[in-house]
């Protein structure tokens, strides 16, 4: 399993006021310096982010390809691929997680010009990052960094305005990932083509991206709290017909098999 500890991760939920468009707050540190280089995988959500390095070097890995260029904002755009974060030296860096149907909300772009991307953030494509590492580098205490973040983000909110029916579809989705975009027209009253005139503008990903990455969550889940189910029933569970064609796409998202990734869960446990 991945050792935590030698970059200090600390995961944070969002205040109230913000509960609705932010995912989650993170920070790493690590001030005496790594001695080695440290890899840290990130599952894929579909959400969209920005990182704030203070430390001395993040760089990113995405389908295989290293993206060796260290940034202080970096946007990290939705994606259907595992990524992870590498680390050199001197750590401290913070991040936000958007949920994949908000980020459109804090980028000045469509989500669709992201997708797969991890570039230097700009003002281009977003307003506020600039001064808000400004804001942030001074700030040494978690609890004031978190502070600092949120009121920067609130003060975006009452320029949001949410598509009820695209939150409406994700909510759906995500209790039934299985939903096919027939019946989510079907459901909501509205074309496969809106959905996915919605989903390119808004998410960045298709709907059906979006549900495959949901199904594989819901499995993920479920092998993750250790019972007694075998993988052939997780898969069934999952809504896979097969449990070959389940491990194909727990490889594809997870870059391991569902085997290994419990293996893995209970030597952690």
């Amino acid at each position: 399993m991945q050792n935590l500890e030698e970059i200090n991760l600390r995961i944070f939920e969002p205040c109230d006021d913000l509960r609705r468009y932010i995912k989650s707050v993170w920070f790493v540190t690590n001030q005496e310096g790594l001695k080695d280089e440290h890899s840290f995988k990130v599952l894929t959500d579909c959400c969209s982010g920005l990182v704030f390095n203070f430390g001395d070097s993040v760089t990113y890995e995405q389908d295989g390809v290293h993206n060796s260029k260290n940034h202080k904002i970096t946007t990290m755009g939705p994606t259907r691929h595992l990524m992870k974060f590498i680390f050199k030296g001197r750590v401290r860096a913070v991040g936000i997680r958007f949920f994949p149907n908000t980020g459109h909300h804090y980028f000045s772009v469509p989500m669709e010009e992201l997708i797969d991307k991890i570039i230097e953030t700009n003002s281009d494509h977003c307003d506020f990052a600039q001064g808000l590492y400004k804001d942030l580098d001074n700030l040494d205490d978690d609890k004031d960094i978190q502070t600092c973040i949120e009121k920067a983000l609130i003060k975006k909110i009452n320029k949001i305005q949410f598509d009820q029916k695209l939150d409406e579809i994700i909510k759906y989705i995500d209790s039934n990932p299985e939903a096919t975009t027939q019946e989510l027209s079907d459901t909501f009253s509205i074309s496969s083509r809106d959905i996915q005139r919605k989903f390119k503008n808004f998410v960045g990903v298709s709907p059906s991206v979006y549900a495959r990455v949901q199904k594989i969550t819901k499995a993920k889940t479920v092998i993750a709290k250790d019972g007694d189910d075998s993988l052939t029933d997780v898969s069934h569970e999952s809504g896979y017909f097969d449990q070959a064609h389940f491990n194909r796409e727990f490889k594809t998202f997870m870059d391991e098999t569902p085997k290994k990734y419990r293996n893995l869960k209970k030597k952690k446990a």
